[in-house]
């Protein structure tokens, strides 16, 4: 069973305090399954639809341009840094606009070897670029060996994102002694 707390807003202290523990509303968050994405995952505990969104491959209903996760298997990954690579390289500065943003690699870094046999590229090459890009632009790289694990990763994802977006900002008090250096 799933949880979220109510704060209630002391206008006199300008602090939040714990109301209550509920359980969660039959309005979870619903997945968007981008309309160009040819093999998308299957979710276990949220529901999900199809749609256009403008970057990654997942996002959620009413926060389509504040989260995002775009999903790579291996065959596509090396095909984004090598033949593709400017146009990934505009994806991922899109993807720098968002609150929550990650790339997402179905596969392990120990498998690169076996995808790259054909290909005039290295396994350190690709592992560089996606360090390269990581720090570019700010965008978490995870890797998940199985879809079912991706998939799982996503409405984990999705749930904290939902849960804390629709939480209201706390006014935390100054820290101690922040008074004596504004003055």
């Amino acid at each position: 069973m799933s949880y979220y707390v109510v704060y209630n807003f002391c206008e006199k202290t300008h602090l939040y305090t714990r109301a209550r523990e509920t359980t969660m509303t039959p309005e979870t968050p619903l997945i968007i399954i981008d309309n160009r994405e040819q093999t998308p995952l299957t979710f276990q505990h949220f529901s999900s639809r199809r749609g256009t969104l403008q970057s990654g491959d997942y996002s959620l209903d009413r926060f389509e341009t504040r989260f995002t996760v775009e999903r790579k298997s291996m065959v596509d990954l090396i095909g984004s840094l090598t033949a593709g690579r400017d146009r990934f390289e505009r994806e991922c500065h899109r993807l720098r606009g968002y609150d929550f943003a990650r790339l997402l690699i179905v596969g392990h870094p120990d498998e690169l070897p076996l995808h790259l046999s054909r290909r005039k590229t290295t396994s350190k090459a690709i592992l560089g670029s996606l360090g390269t890009f990581e720090v570019r632009y700010r965008l978490p790289i995870v890797w998940e060996p199985s879809e079912a694990r991706a998939a799982a990763l996503i409405e984990k994802w999705a749930w904290y994102f939902y849960r804390e977006a629709w939480r209201p900002f706390k006014i935390l008090p100054a820290p101690f002694g922040a008074a004596e250096i504004t003055q």
